[in-house]
Formats: C-alpha cells, sequence, structure tokens
C-alpha cells in the first residue's frame, strides 16, 4: 500500500514538471525579439509588451519629452524591431555668471548652445571647448566679449574684451601707461559695449630758447647842441638771452610752455641820443613860432607799432609801455622838443618825438592803436603853444 502512494506521487511530480516546462516554452517563445539600443548600448531583450512605450515601462525606464525615441512609444512590437533612445542629458549653461539649466540630446557643446539660443562669436570664451562632447550634469561656460575702441595716442583700434574695468581693459590689451598719462574714462569705469576709451600720452620735455633783447634809449641835455638838434653819442645794440621751457605735449601736440628760468648771454648796450638845449640866435622863419602862441598845422596819426617804429619817442619815452600818453612828432625847428602844447580835437600834449616826414608846418599825433591811427586821416588843426 505505501509503495502505491509512493508511486503516484513520482509520477505527479513528474507530470507537474513537463505541465511546467510546457508552460515555460510557450512563455518563451510567444515572446517579441527586440533590439534595445540605450544611449549606443545595446541589448536584446524578448517581451510580451504590444507597444515600444510598454516595452520601456516594462525594463522601468522613464521618457522625457526631450528624449530621442525611435520609433515613437505608441509604435506597435514587431519581432526582430530595433528600439534605439537617446536619453536628453541635463546641462548647466553660465552666460557671464548668469546659469540656465538645459536638457539636450545634443552631442556637443556647440550644438547645445545653438539648440539653447545663446549666440557665441569667435571673440567669446567657452569652456570646455564647442567640439567637447555633452555628458550628464557637464557645466559650460560662456564668457561673452565686449566691442569697444581704444584711442591710444594718435592711433585708434577696434577691440574685444572680457574684463569688467577700464584698468584691466588697458592690462588685457597690454597697453602700459607713464605717470603723466591720461585715461578718459577713469581705471575704475565699467566696460560697456561699444564704449570709447582714450589714452592721452603726456610728455614733458625742455625746450631752449635764444631770444634778443631791445636795448634802452638814453636822451642826455647837451648844451653844446642848438636847440632841437639831436646827435647819436651811441648806437644801441640787441642783447641776447636764453630761456629755458618746460613744455608739455599731449599725443605730441604742444599744450602748454612754462619758463624755467632766464640766462642772460649777452647785455644789451644802450642808445645814447644827445638833444640840444642851446638856444638859436636866427630868426624863426615863417611859420615858425612868432609873436602869437597859435597857429594851424596839418595833422596825421602815427601809433608804437606802425612801420619802422620802434615804440620809443626821440626824447626816450616808451609808447608801448605808456600807451595812453599824450605825445605829438614835430619838426624840432617849429616846435623845439619838450614843448607842451594844446592841440585841437587831441588835448594837452609834449612834443617829444620827430619823424623823417614831419617838416614845417606839420605834426605827427600819437594815438594808443594801429586802427586809431588809420582812422585819424589828415586834418587842419589849431595848436597852441603852452
Amino acid at each position: 500500500m505505501f509503495r502505491k502512494k509512493s508511486s503516484n506521487l513520482k509520477v505527479f511530480c513528474q507530470l507537474a514538471a513537463f505541465m511546467m516546462l510546457i508552460g515555460f516554452n510557450i512563455h518563451y517563445y510567444t515572446q517579441t525579439a527586440v533590439a534595445l539600443t540605450i544611449d549606443g548600448k545595446e541589448e536584446m531583450i524578448r517581451s510580451h509588451a504590444n507597444t515600444v512605450g510598454e516595452l520601456l515601462e516594462e525594463k522601468e525606464i522613464d521618457i522625457e519629452p526631450q528624449d530621442n525615441l525611435k520609433p515613437s512609444a505608441n509604435t506597435k512590437i514587431k519581432n526582430d524591431m530595433e528600439v534605439s533612445l537617446n536619453k536628453a542629458k541635463t546641462v548647466d549653461i553660465v552666460v557671464d555668471g548668469e546659469t540656465k539649466k538645459v536638457k539636450s540630446i545634443k552631442a556637443t557643446v556647440e550644438e547645445v548652445l545653438k539648440e539653447a539660443d545663446i549666440p557665441v562669436n569667435k571673440h567669446d570664451r567657452i569652456f570646455p571647448d564647442k567640439e567637447t562632447e555633452i555628458q550628464e550634469g557637464m557645466i559650460i561656460s560662456v564668457k561673452k566679449s565686449t566691442p569697444l575702441t581704444i584711442k591710444n595716442g594718435g592711433e585708434k583700434n577696434k577691440v574685444w574684451s572680457h574684463t569688467k574695468t577700464v584698468e584691466y581693459l588697458l592690462k588685457e590689451q597690454e597697453i602700459k601707461l607713464s605717470s603723466l598719462d591720461k585715461v578718459k574714462p577713469s581705471l575704475e569705469e565699467i566696460v560697456e559695449n561699444n564704449m570709447v576709451v582714450s589714452v592721452i600720452r603726456v610728455e614733458q620735455k625742455e625746450k631752449i630758447v635764444e631770444e634778443k633783447t631791445d636795448f634802452s634809449v638814453i636822451t642826455k641835455k647837451d648844451s653844446s647842441l642848438e636847440k632841437g638838434k639831436e646827435k647819436i653819442a651811441q648806437e644801441g645794440e640787441k642783447g641776447m638771452v636764453k630761456k629755458k621751457f618746460l613744455v608739455t605735449y599731449e599725443n605730441g601736440k604742444e599744450l602748454n610752455k612754462e619758463l624755467q628760468n632766464t640766462e642772460t648771454i649777452k647785455e644789451a648796450i644802450d642808445k645814447i641820443v644827445h638833444v640840444g638845449t642851446k638856444e638859436s640866435k636866427k630868426t624863426p622863419s615863417q611859420g615858425n613860432i612868432k609873436s602869437s602862441n597859435e597857429f594851424y598845422v596839418n595833422a596825421t596819426a602815427y601809433s608804437a607799432n606802425c612801420n619802422g617804429c620802434s615804440g620809443i619817442t626821440a626824447t626816450g619815452i616808451n609808447l608801448i609801455s605808456n600807451p595812453n600818453v599824450k605825445v605829438i612828432a614835430v619838426d624840432p625847428s617849429i616846435i623845439p622838443l619838450g614843448t607842451k602844447v594844446w592841440v585841437e580835437g587831441y588835448g594837452y600834449a609834449t612834443a617829444a618825438d620827430t619823424g623823417g616826414a614831419i617838416k614845417g608846418n606839420r605834426i605827427d599825433i600819437f594815438m594808443p592803436s594801429k586802427s586809431q591811427a588809420n582812422n585819424y586821416g589828415v586834418k587842419k588843426v589849431k595848436i597852441r603853444i603852452l
């Protein structure tokens, strides 16, 4: 009895094992064979899934909108089908300190930047370089370049820079400054697009100049000469001085000149003129001062800067230093030098000068400016001897 039961149990076990084997074979051979490639790694799998989406769900593979799945998720599974999935990678793009997180299936840094609509030019700094393959969690750094114009002295150049201030811009461009140079805008100024930076080159140089100096005219009374006569006792000679200037230049152009010192090389020699004081014994001719101290003369005008004028009168008055002095030029044989007079339309004056063209009843009136002298013309005026 015991043997019979043992035999039946054995048969049952064998039958159960056979049925399981048949069931396994049915399960296995009714599955669809699929070649699944994920991010370049291929795997052969068998599945009872009806669609590609169910297949991925069965493999516990999540799909995101940025992923590249071929064929699409609702495609029905077929035997020996090839399914490829390229998972989008998360990348941080940092542009001038501002971070943008993106997901992309693009292969290189250049492609990701283009997809993210981040324009770059050849002057921008990109790290890692544009050909680098994208990895999950990668950080792409973009440092944008700034277009600027640098005026360095007289030279003008368009440059691109990645610096923040004018000071670092000049260092980046290897532009060195001297202690006198000027920079506009200031070195601390923040760099902006299309900014114009001017470097003004300042130089200081010593300049030596030799100049002639005028001589003085000294008049001396001479009792041996008739009144109104003059005699040159000593010719004047101009002197010479050496002046040292400190000249400042900006971009090669003279800005200002500062006198440092003056050295006399040659002293000027004064011109000495003897003026006669001896009373003439001859009787004045017609037109000379007679019993009346009033008479008419033809009057013209002159200035200290007239052609051929030295600015010093025959009696030594410096008309340049004394532009408001009242002086007339006379014929000393008619009106002696030093005579005080009143001239109609001019006022009180001194006969203190002579002239080659001043002969007879004619006088030349001194005016402060050349234009006033030119405007005076020729007039007939009354003169009174005081």
